[in-house]
């Protein structure tokens, strides 16, 4: 994710995975499966006029051209927005459109007269460039793959999307390129940290577009349009074409890893080293809403090495969890250092040799 790649057709990277296609493995995820009949209440609230009745202005052959190639994805929860990237019907779109699901619905805009929705499985995930792979369950005749930019888009260049904000099907923006920043780290939920090449972009993109190609001039494939900046107004965000290559290589799931250990409930995480995965957590222990614990996984082994602890919640640890391990002498067993009177100076430690929950010798 550090050095940026060479931009590699889709179309030939998708022919290479379908070859594969057998060995492809699926996580399990523990939520329900997809609700068929829910899906087909999504489709029923699916509009398809502005699909079908195109009125030509300056940027319409952009949105024709590209049109065939966006779909909707439907799940149980909602809607996103995906890209056709080859004609052996492999699509592209966030994770988040799609987490927790094996199976999702699939919407074409030229599908307003038929009953069915199509299904497609989710072949391959990256939860930290939030990139998703889907593969249509049956065949589809006519795919139209959207083309993938021949180069980089530069500061200033106008770019379109095309997607389903807040339900309004398939709605064109337009907009410009305002910056292209390398492994850029965002957080989208509590435990949710991601990095990506990404561009960032003033077109407007709502809840919807998630999913959804950023195109140039030429209809050609320069990002997925993910995320925004909720704070202000016109900073919103594509995962680039250099990171979307990369994620087809990948031969396994890419998965975040969130330590296992909750000493109370999660409030929030962080994340120094800026790779996507959490190296500290906050917790709330006695759900008063005051982070009163703090949780250290430098090493990112899904192992806390120190609890920080703060009973009376005022910002001052008086006590932190050690274990032995991460001592520079290791020792069997949990380390208890004690400052009871918060100067942040340690007054003494305890040492519970045997992880029993009771301190066998004070120093």
């Amino acid at each position: 994710m550090s050095k940026a790649v060479r931009v590699v057709p889709l179309v030939f990277l998708l022919s290479t995975l379908t070859a594969n296609a057998d060995n492809i493995s699926i996580p399990k995820y523990q939520i329900p499966q997809l609700n068929y009949s829910k899906i087909m209440e999504g489709k029923k609230g699916t509009s398809f006029a502005a699909a079908k009745k195109q009125i030509r202005g300056k940027n319409a052959d952009v949105f024709a051209k590209a049109l065939p190639s966006v779909v909707k994805v439907l799940t149980n929860d909602g809607h996103g927005s995906g890209v056709i990237a080859s004609k052996q019907g492999f699509i592209l779109t966030n994770y988040h459109v799609i987490e927790g699901y094996e199976t999702v619905g699939v919407l074409f805009s030229s599908d307003s007269d038929g009953d069915d929705i199509l299904l497609a499985d989710v072949v391959r995930v990256d939860q930290i460039a939030d990139l998703a792979l889907l593969k249509l369950k049956g065949p589809r005749p006519g795919l139209v793959s959207i083309n993938p930019a021949k180069s980089k888009p530069k500061i200033g260049d106008d770019v379109h999307a095309i997607g389903h904000p807040y339900g309004e099907d398939w709605t064109y923006t337009r907009g410009y390129v305002s910056q292209y920043r390398k492994n850029y780290a965002w957080q989208s939920g509590i435990a949710d940290h991601h990095v990506a090449d990404v561009i960032q972009t003033q077109t407007p993109i709502n809840p919807g577009n998630s999913g959804g190609p950023l195109l140039n001039d030429n209809g050609e494939l320069i990002g997925i349009n993910s995320f925004g900046n909720s704070q202000a107004e016109g900073i919103n965000f594509a995962v680039s074409l250099d990171t979307v290559s990369s994620f087809l290589k990948l031969k396994t799931n890419r998965v975040r890893k969130i330590s296992t250990a909750q000493p109370g409930v999660l409030v929030n995480s962080e994340d120094e080293n800026k790779n996507g995965n959490p190296d500290g957590y906050l917790w709330d222990s006695n759900s008063n809403q005051i982070v009163d614990i703090y949780g250290l996984d430098k090493d990112e082994n899904q192992i806390i090495e120190k609890l920080f602890i703060d009973k009376n919640e005022n910002g001052i640890a008086e006590l932190t969890v050690i274990l032995g391990a991460s001592l520079p002498n290791p020792m069997p067993g949990i380390i208890y250092a004690f400052d009871e009177n918060e100067d942040e100076t340690i007054d003494g430690y305890g040492h519970d040799e045997n992880e029993d929950g009771q301190i066998d010798k004070f120093y």
